[in-house]
């Protein structure tokens, strides 16, 4: 039975995230099966940390669409995630899956930054205490590999293109 829910949350969740006008609310769509967690090491396992080929692309914007419906309820898994997502920034090569890792990396910005407000009003999340320097290396890693490889490469495209052109 339980194979049954995580497949059908699975497909509920793909459908919330890429057929918009049929967008149920993830929540609704996995706390009544309290299957979060299962979901989430599920994808867990598609992301093995050191990995140098990154994850597939629907892997990448599931846990980014997820973090963004919990919220603080994901942070117990952002350390693992960020970490194997920013071992493999170095070799995505394609536009969409380069905009799925930053669009993700937002997500889970946000998800700490509620995280550690609720702590600081007195509520606690998922009874774990986060500061900044928790997340610090893979964060710092993520930004070396966006301001040195994918914008820079991106404006030296842009000016051999323009140097084309005239």
């Amino acid at each position: 039975m339980h194979g049954s829910i995580s497949i059908l949350a699975s497909i509920q969740i793909i459908g919330a995230l890429f057929f918009p006008k049929k967008r149920p609310d993830l929540k609704q769509t996995l706390f009544p099966c309290r299957c979060f967690d299962r979901v989430m090491d599920a994808l867990l396992l598609k992301m093995k940390p050191n990995q140098q080929q990154p994850p597939h692309f629907f892997v990448v914007t599931t846990v980014s669409g997820l973090t963004r419906a919990y919220g603080p309820d994901s942070v117990p898994y952002l350390k693992q995630v960020m970490a194997s997502l920013a071992a493999s920034m170095r070799s995505v090569k394609k536009e969409n899956l380069k905009y799925a890792y930053a669009t993700a990396f937002a997500a889970f910005a946000e998800a700490i930054l509620e995280h550690m407000s609720n702590n600081s009003e007195g509520g606690i999340s998922a009874g774990l205490a986060v500061d900044r320097s928790t997340f610090c290396p893979e964060v710092d890693q993520a930004h070396d590999v966006l301001f040195s490889s994918w914008i820079s490469s991106r404006w030296d495209f842009e000016r051999r293109t323009r140097q084309k052109m005239k």
